[in-house]
């Protein structure tokens, strides 16, 4: 049993897992390594997002070295940066062109796409902590307010249906929302009642 869950500690998903800022930084390093390789053999200019990108990976790495907190979170925030390609580790970049009405055009940078989508893959329940505290969910009794009043807005559409529609409505409520049959069945108790 101690064989296994030392095993299960040091499984290699684990591992990737644990060091999976680690694993991000070196690879945006050897990227980011090749970029100015590239930049110095083939003579062209540096880039100011050239350079903030490379600043920020020494800055990333600092911060994890001297253990600094929410590292992670500030690794994703440089992410996000570099796959709308305001900073660039790398040159090549994908250019995506909407039209409507007016070009929209978007370039991503597959590198930060790539270990952004890493680093919340290998980090779910630190994401998903994330986005709920960003956006809270709601509680029970907000849930229950908000069915409670779409409950009385169908009662008030409904309000003019007359038995036979409100019948055939009961009849196929799997047509309809939950709400939706709960005010038919409030209309037809307080029909009745009358």
């Amino acid at each position: 049993m101690e064989y296994q869950l030392h095993f299960y500690r040091n499984s290699p998903m684990t591992l990737i897992k644990r060091y999976s800022v680690h694993l991000i930084i070196i690879y945006l390093a050897i990227i980011s390594i090749y970029g100015v390789i590239e930049k110095i053999v083939t003579p062209s200019p540096f880039e100011t997002r050239n350079v903030i990108a490379y600043i920020l990976i020494i800055t990333i790495t600092l911060l994890k070295i001297f253990k600094i907190n929410h590292v992670k979170t500030t690794l994703a925030l440089i992410l996000i940066t570099g796959l709308f390609n305001f900073i660039q580790f790398t040159n090549f970049s994908y250019l995506f062109i909407f039209s409507l009405g007016s070009m929209i055009k978007i370039e991503i940078q597959p590198v930060s796409a790539y270990a952004l989508l890493a680093l919340i893959l290998l980090n779910k329940k630190e994401t998903r902590n994330f986005i709920n505290k960003l956006f809270p969910p709601k509680s029970e009794s907000e849930i229950e307010l908000e069915n409670k009043n779409l409950t009385n807005t169908f009662k008030q559409k409904f309000s003019k249906y007359n038995d036979v529609q409100l019948k055939d409505m009961l009849d196929n409520s799997d047509s309809y929302q939950d709400e939706a049959i709960q005010a038919v069945k409030e209309l037809i108790e307080e029909k009745l009642n009358n």
